[in-house]
């Protein structure tokens, strides 16, 4: 035995991960998969996750149920193919893993992981040089017609939802204002040959449509990919429009790759379903009031199109049913109907009514699997599975009852069967429930209350469908009711083609300017601003292209030497909203105190006249207000951009923002919010004291440290705003106080709140809190990059921790947490410096009794630095400099 292992134990990793692999397919092969993850797992570490191993091993994972460990080999192969750049390896494992997500996790619908996007965003910016030089086709400057660009992705599923509505819209368009292009993200050969895929070819060729292909090459995906971006932009495309745009990651990477001026989400359900985040228009299938909670781009309801019913030509004798049968008919996407509680419902109406036939349409897969797991073989002949159908709506029509799945409710496939009359089943949304916003369907709007179940009463579902079976005028009676209840109007095709044709024409048009002020905005925008005249227009115009328009402009113009006075006095003149002042340089945070004090609307943003927002940002502060009544404090990341425009690859993830209970803690290792995304009651920043005026830099980090206090922050999982990076920043021509400043008032603020307050929404009793916090300790205390470490102030952390560990906490508590640290750290003590290892100690040994903490002086701390901390590229001593303003403030009568 001894012998067959020992080639595992020697040699170079590269060596022991090949033989750990290969011992791991012996096992594999073997059907011995518990074995066979053991030697996988091994492989994939010693070869710091070399890819080759990754399929292997996942599938392996997956085989003995290990569902999210296999989801973390996927995400670390996703990070991997990012750091050693291979684009294609990159969209590959991110579409592997969001299948994953959604198919053994069930999550797509509520929680994308924006870092694996990121990844896609920041890779399709290594491509932004070749992007700029595309040749671009030229039109004249009057040029009537709009250039329209429909990414039919899922063109061989042609009763897919997402195909539908492409399918409808797309050859309606009034071809004397628009002209029409498609892409398919597939190859000319696959349109041809493929049955589904090629009835919508020859209709796009017919129709004259000019249509862009998947290349048949060799060449790596990324760059095929790259090269329907380059087409799409070659043609000068004014609208991009894509369905389900975050479906599929090789069509998201396109998108990143801004082909067209304008991106629009076209979608089936909830805007946050599949939209892009960065989309500038959500078209969605119904106008449901409740959906708009969840879009992150501005929302256009788009309300249901009547299918053309002229081509049904289905037979149930096509499938071999008979025609006295009572027919169950559903169908749609596979990954719906995994779903045990599904399939024994359909199993107990079969069983109690011999005359019960089920259709499941697009099932071909999972329907059998099912059928074999839970069915008996006498009823296989009364169960009918198809692949994707042309005739969808003749096969639809066929049944006599639509039993939607659950509890993944279906979408556009109900209201087709109510507008053929036949009775349905839509699961009803627990809007109570976390994720039940984003469980909303068409059906939620237009099914009657009779025909909408909850998925916690299958008993009352069972009875009414037992019912329908068995009394067909019941069934005629709820279809006719059913199709009653579609509002009439949304009947007609051409009356949402125009809805949508003044939506995609509005996005186009330039920001029509406001003569009347709004007398009670609900935003005030305050922007401050500094010698930043070339700047100042961009943002203001950022501003005034918002498509929610309640809002005033307040510009602060902090004393400039440069034409800032002339740039705002021309946008006052031009917009109402827009409200200027002028006064002497003292600083951003004067500036904004300024604005604080002028502003008259309930809720105050931010933007620094040197940033944008991104159109849709106020409506998104707007709906998650809305969604949210008790908030008082919403923010988020930016989107970081440099000023020749590229975007730089280092940005920062959404998942990097802590957690509530961490939200003030975290401020003494970092400030992690930019102001410019923020949103915030009046009343609670001027509860909070508004903002600091007597430093330079991080004007605003007391601000949010005191505000983090009180309140809950509230993260918002969408980017909506952009950050310049630029040479002239305070942060570049004064380096060291971006660490001095947030430092100093890190300093204060720890003088002044006991540590209790840094964890006032944590639940002490929870461990999983309490490990969080210790997590946090401790790169607080030891890391380099931590505020506390680079300005030499650990010491006086360290002794408000011990204060808290003595006198605040429950004996137990404090077990936990100082038996934690030591576990963690007692075995690194050796290798720290001199003052962490003490630290340390202190705190580990800290016992029951009374801990005085005494008020530290920041200047007697700046002079005995960690010694490493201190960074002088241009060879002046900042220490002096910060001892002399401290000496001021000392002298102005502030004191600790």
């Amino acid at each position: 035995m001894f012998d067959e292992y020992a080639n595992l134990l020697f040699g170079s990793p590269e060596k022991r991960a090949q033989d750990n692999f290969d011992l791991g397919i012996k096992f594999k092969k073997a059907n011995e998969l518990r074995k066979a993850a053991v030697f996988f797992e091994r492989a994939w570490i010693l070869s710091q996750y070399d890819l080759k191993y990754a399929n292997d091993y996942y599938f392996c994972l997956v085989g003995i149920n290990e569902i999210y460990k296999a989801k973390d080999v996927l995400k670390q192969a996703v990070f991997k193919s990012y750091k050693i750049r291979n684009w294609a390896l990159l969209l590959d494992f991110s579409q592997f893993y969001h299948t994953h997500l959604w198919r053994h996790l069930k999550i797509d619908q509520f929680d994308y992981d924006f870092e694996a996007l990121d990844h896609i965003k920041n890779a399709a910016a290594h491509f932004a040089g070749e992007m700029e030089s595309v040749a671009v086709r030229q039109f004249p400057e009057n040029y009537p017609k709009i250039r329209l660009c429909y990414y039919l992705f899922g063109i061989e599923h042609p009763n897919s939802a997402i195909m539908l509505q492409s399918d409808r819209f797309i050859y309606q368009h009034d071809r004397e204002k628009f002209d029409l292009v498609a892409v398919v993200p597939r190859t000319e050969s696959f349109l041809l040959n493929d049955k589904h895929a090629a009835p919508h070819y020859k209709r796009l060729k017919e129709s004259d449509i000019e249509t862009i292909f998947l290349e048949e090459s060799a060449e790596p995906i990324d760059r095929k990919y790259l090269n329907i971006a380059k087409k799409i932009k070659e043609k000068n495309i004014d609208i991009l429009i894509t369905m389900a745009g975050l479906v599929e990651m090789h069509d998201y990477f396109v998108q990143c790759l801004k082909p067209a001026k304008k991106l629009v989400s076209m979608i089936y359900s909830t805007p946050a379903i599949y939209c892009n985040p960065d989309a500038d228009l959500a078209i969605a299938a119904s106008e449901n009031h409740l959906m708009e909670l969840t879009c992150p781009s501005m929302h256009q309801g788009m309300v249901y199109a009547a299918p053309d019913l002229t081509n049904m030509k289905a037979k149930r004798s096509d499938y071999g049913i008979p025609e006295d049968a009572v027919l169950l008919v559903s169908g749609g996407r596979e990954g719906k109907y995994r779903s045990d509680q599904y399939w024994r419902l359909i199993l107990e109406l079969m069983q109690e009514n011999p005359q019960v036939w089920f259709l499941g349409i697009g099932l071909k897969n999972v329907g059998p699997e099912y059928a074999k797991k839970l069915f008996p073989a006498e009823m296989a002949e009364r169960l009918v599975f198809t692949d994707w159908l042309s005739d969808y709506f003749g096969a639809v029509s066929l049944g006599d009852i639509y039993v939607d799945s659950f509890p993944e409710a279906g979408g556009l496939t109900i209201l087709d069967a109510m507008f053929l009359e036949k009775p349905v089943t839509p699961v009803k949304p627990d809007i109570l429930d976390p994720f039940g916003k984003y469980s909303l369907r068409p059906s939620s709007q237009y099914a009657p209350e009779e025909m909408r179940f909850d998925i916690n009463n299958l008993s009352h579902l069972k009875a009414t469908l037992n019912a329908w079976i068995k009394d067909k005028n019941l069934r005629e009676e709820m279809g006719r009711k059913g199709k009653a209840h579609i509002p009439a109007a949304s009947l007609t095709l051409k009356q949402n083609i125009d809805k949508m044709e003044r939506a995609l024409s509005g996005l186009l048009k330039k920001p029509s300017y406001v003569t009347q002020p709004n007398k009670n905005p609900f935003f005030s925008v305050l922007v401050p601003t500094y010698n930043q005249a070339g700047y100042l227009g961009a943002a203001l115009d950022s501003i005034l292209a918002q498509t929610f328009s309640d809002f005033e402009i307040i510009v602060v113009n902090d004393g400039s030497t440069d034409n800032t006075e002339e740039v705002m006095k021309k946008y006052a003149e031009l917009d109402a909203r827009i409200r200027i002042f002028s006064k002497p340089n003292r600083g951003a945070g004067s500036a904004l105190n300024h604005g604080l004090k002028n502003a008259s609307g309930k809720w105050i943003s931010w933007l620094s006249s040197d940033d944008l927002y991104l159109p849709y940002h106020l409506e998104l502060r707007h709906s998650e207000i809305r969604q949210n009544p008790e908030v008082q404090y919403i923010y988020s990341i930016p989107l970081y951009f440099s000023d020749d425009g590229h975007d730089p690859v280092d940005q920062p993830s959404l998942e990097s923002l802590p957690p509530l209970h961490l939200q003030t803690l975290t401020f003494l290792y970092m400030c992690y919010v930019n102001g410019i995304t923020m949103v915030a009651k009046k009343e609670l920043l001027e509860a909070g004291g508004g903002f600091c005026e007597y430093l330079k830099c991080s004007q605003d980090y007391a601000t949010w440290t005191k505000l983090s206090m009180l309140t809950p922050f509230t993260v918002s999982r969408v980017y909506s705003t952009r950050s310049r990076v630029h040479p002239a920043q305070t942060g570049k021509n004064f380096p060291i106080g971006c660490v001095l400043d947030p430092a100093y008032l890190a300093m204060e603020t720890l003088n002044k709140h006991r540590f209790s307050d840094y964890v006032k929404f944590a639940d002490l009793n929870n461990q999983e809190h309490l490990t969080d916090i210790v997590g946090q300790i401790m790169i607080i205390l030891l890391d380099d990059k931590s505020i506390m470490v680079r300005a030499g102030m650990a010491g006086a952390f360290a002794c408000r921790l011990c204060q808290w560990l003595t006198e605040d906490l429950q004996p137990e508590q404090r077990a936990f947490i100082t038996s934690t640290i030591s576990a963690r750290a007692g075995h690194l003590l050796h290798l720290l410096a001199p003052e962490s290892a003490m630290m340390l100690k202190q705190v580990i040994s800290s016992g029951s009794s009374k801990f005085d903490y005494k008020p530290c002086d920041p200047k007697n701390l700046f002079l005995k630095p960690i010694e490493k901390i201190w960074h002088f590229p241009d060879g002046i001593d900042y220490r002096q400099h910060w001892l002399k303003f401290l000496d001021n403030m000392e002298k102005t009568g502030y004191s600790f």
